[in-house]
């Protein structure tokens, strides 16, 4: 019969406050969280306007699209792929954008406009997803066996 004796150390690293726990497990995001703090009380003393309410919102405006990005790609590095054809597609969809809204040729009401660059938008996500599921193209830069 063999005991198994624990170590004083595994013990002592076990044991502890939940909030030690939680720093030694997450100590990168409470790195980054910090991070951002101290960006943001840095722009409090040198802009004063920065704390303003609007400007947050603007801020969460104008960052809105990558968010939306990043949900997608979300669901690609969920299933163990990469799509490096995501910011393609957006900077597609953009510039079609500025040729139906804002071309010389076109110059469309911006509601038509709207329509058909999610149109647009729409058959880029769907030929993409066309590539993955029936030509078996990977959604990656790693090849499969």
């Amino acid at each position: 019969m063999s005991t198994t004796a624990t170590s004083p150390k595994i013990e002592e690293a076990s044991s502890g406050s939940p909030v030690s726990r939680f720093l030694k497990s997450s100590l990168q995001q409470v790195f980054v969280f910090a991070a951002l703090v101290a960006i943001y009380i840095f722009f409090m003393i040198f802009a004063p306007n920065f704390a303003q309410p609007s400007i947050a919102l603007d801020i969460v405006q104008q960052s809105a699209y990558i968010g939306v990005m990043a949900l997608g790609a979300t669901f690609v590095i969920a299933t163990g792929g990469i799509d490096l054809s995501a910011g393609t597609g957006m900077t597609l969809v953009a510039v079609m954008a500025g040729v139906f809204m804002a071309g010389d040729r076109m110059n469309l009401p911006f509601g038509l406009g709207l329509i058909l660059v999610l149109a647009f938008g729409a058959l880029v996500g769907l030929i993409n997803g066309l590539n993955v599921s029936v030509l078996g193209l990977p959604p990656s830069s790693r090849r499969s066996p």
